[in-house]
């Protein structure tokens, strides 16, 4: 068995003729890769065509997404890592201030970047979807199926669209009334997810083939691990690397919340700051980013010890006063024996 971001264990079972049923989420998500990225998922999908099944629904529910995909979803995948206010910025040190400017800099030059190799992977789908999906299996929206979506929406069985819509009760009803083999089903949609057991019975009592397992989308090549010698492809090989490398991102790409309810002055405040400032710039995917963390570390570790050692220095006649002052007669003694001697 394998494991996915989640650590929940997948089956993989050999099978020349297993279908591997691709939601429309994970191309969207492959979008926001790099060029040469998006161009090996695209090689490993077109390699696996004879295994790989579509449903109309999901052809659909691509074209309806791709027109606006880009800006409803370009703050959680460029990120706000640097984004501070002016009164926030006014209270960091001179040196900060410097590495402050150049992330910020940098982190718009790199939004400019990855919007421009988002916008000819888009390109490239879209061709995909135009040139190459022919020759893929996609099995069509009949109006028995959706009649069936609707009865099934109205049961409540999974797996469950908004309310408005039966789209994933459209996708399931076409698999179970039309896929005569053993499938792994690939994507991020929790209606699915969450519901594997009941779905996997369902599929095995209307089809008697097997439900083998449903996978997260960064699994795609352990779903093409079922048919025989696919991991042994090169292209294979590259895109484990890459879901390997997009698993360990997301684990570490949280971005903390900078707060600032309370007042500015506050010494507590200013180094909460200035910890979740770097903290942010450390998870940035760009490594110019994240050597400009390393900076800011190196400049706040120099600054706070700074500001240690100067109140050191005016606290350290207050302490020999404080003393003087609880030891008012040793140190009389001690000064009277000097004078005797």
């Amino acid at each position: 068995m394998t494991q996915n971001r989640l650590n929940v264990d997948y089956k993989v079972q050999k099978n020349p003729d297993i279908k591997i049923v691709l939601d429309s989420n994970i191309f969207l998500s492959y979008l926001w890769l790099t060029k040469e990225e998006f161009e090996t998922f695209i090689r490993v999908i077109k390699s696996h065509k004879n295994n790989i099944i579509f449903t109309q629904q999901t052809i659909d529910e691509l074209y309806r997404n791709l027109p606006n995909h880009f800006e409803n979803n370009k703050d959680n995948n460029l990120g706000k890592q640097v984004n501070i206010k002016p009164i926030q910025y006014k209270f960091l040190c001179p040196d900060e201030k410097e590495i402050v400017k150049k992330a910020i800099v940098l982190t718009k030059e790199n939004e400019k970047l990855h919007t421009s190799v988002y916008y000819q992977n888009n390109s490239s789908l879209k061709a995909f979807l135009k040139n190459e999906l022919t020759q893929f299996t996609v099995i069509p929206r009949t109006d028995e199926i959706v009649d069936k979506a609707l009865k099934r929406k109205y049961i409540g069985n999974p797996p469950m669209s908004d309310k408005k819509t039966v789209g994933d009760e459209i996708i399931w009803e076409s698999l179970i009334n039309w896929i005569k083999s053993d499938i792994v089903i690939v994507t991020k949609d929790n209606g699915f997810i969450k519901n594997k057991e009941f779905l996997a019975n369902e599929f095995n009592r209307t089809t008697n083939f097997k439900l083998i397992d449903i996978c997260d989308e960064l699994d795609l090549t352990t779903a093409l691990q079922n048919i025989n010698g696919s991991e042994n492809d090169n292209s294979m090989r590259k895109l484990k690397e890459i879901e390997n490398q997009e698993k360990k991102m997301l684990s570490e790409q949280t971005y903390e919340s900078i707060d600032f309810l309370s007042p500015l002055y506050n010494s507590d405040v200013l180094n909460k700051f200035r910890k979740t400032l770097k903290n942010n710039l450390q998870k940035c995917t760009t490594p110019v980013l994240r050597e400009l963390a390393d900076a800011l570390k190196k400049v706040q570790t120099d600054y706070i010890q700074q500001q240690i050692e100067m109140i050191q220095t005016i606290t350290k006649p207050i302490s020999d006063s404080s003393k003087l002052l609880l030891n008012p007669i040793k140190s009389t003694k001690n000064e009277n024996q000097k004078d005797e001697g």
